[in-house]
């Protein structure tokens, strides 16, 4: 267990392989929630840019479009906002290339779940998030089902023959990098890769593969049946390089009700 980098998480980190166990939903957390809603929600270059992107609004038409949600939906925008909140303050090297609310009215983003940029070689990583509760099954089995159909459902993307994918991530580069030679050189990579070969289009790609699994934390998930899978799936060759990313927290509902509380404070 490694020192914790935010109060209320604990986590557990070797060979690319990482879990956090969310114990307690604390002020720091609160906090991170309020700092990166605007960037997580529009992109880092939408911060303190007017009203129209404020704390307030971006509150506001992400509760639109997480209310209209199911439970199982409601679960999966959870879990790819923990992602989006705790990834980058763990792994310091990446940064978010992505932003979570789509351009159309009531809807998430649609494409790659997200997107990563390695900072210190710029290289493209993309990830897939799946997130369940587990009803019968073991923390660990659930964990394991869901990173197994994180990798499948990103595989299938790759493989895809949808340029939206694609122009969604180019047009996402736009609202999350700054400098613009960074920004040109990132459209030149993922151009590249949009437009790889058939049989190219999955084996040289960076993948960060995600599991939040909604459970109590009486029984926690074992980083080494992570790591098995990490060396299972690196053994068949489907990708360039992967991380291994779990996320445990009792419930989904906290966040939502810190969230809900947060409007009824402003109103």
């Amino acid at each position: 267990m490694t020192d914790p980098i935010i109060n209320g998480i604990a986590i557990v980190k070797d060979e690319n392989c990482l879990v956090c166990y969310i114990e307690k939903f604390t002020d720091e957390i609160k906090h991170i929630i309020r700092s990166k809603l605007v960037k997580i929600c529009h992109g880092s270059k939408k911060i303190d840019s007017g009203p129209f992107y404020s704390y307030e609004k971006t509150l506001r038409r992400f509760l639109k479009v997480y209310d209209s949600k199911s439970d199982n939906q409601k679960k999966g925008l959870m879990g790819e906002l923990l992602t989006h909140l705790l990834f980058e303050e763990v792994f310091s090297n990446f940064k978010v290339a992505s932003i979570f609310l789509n351009k159309e009215e009531r809807s998430m983003k649609k494409g790659f779940d997200l997107i990563f940029v390695n900072t210190e070689d710029s290289s493209p990583w993309y990830s897939e998030v799946k997130s369940g509760s587990c009803n019968l099954a073991s923390v660990n089995d659930k964990s394991i089902s869901l990173l197994e159909e994180a990798k499948s459902g990103i595989h299938s993307k790759f493989i895809s023959e949808s340029d939206y994918l694609w122009i969604s991530v180019l047009t996402d580069l736009n609202a999350t990098i700054d400098d613009i030679s960074v920004r040109n050189e990132l459209e030149r990579l993922f151009q590249l890769d949009a437009t790889n070969l058939p049989e190219k289009k999955s084996s040289d790609k960076r993948v960060i593969i995600v599991s939040v699994v909604y459970e109590s934390l009486v029984e926690k998930i074992d980083i080494e049946r992570i790591k098995s899978l990490k060396n299972a799936i690196e053994g068949s060759n489907l990708f360039s390089k992967i991380i291994l990313f779990s996320i445990q927290k009792e419930t989904y509902t906290k966040i939502e009700s810190y969230l809900l509380e947060q409007i009824n404070n402003i109103k």
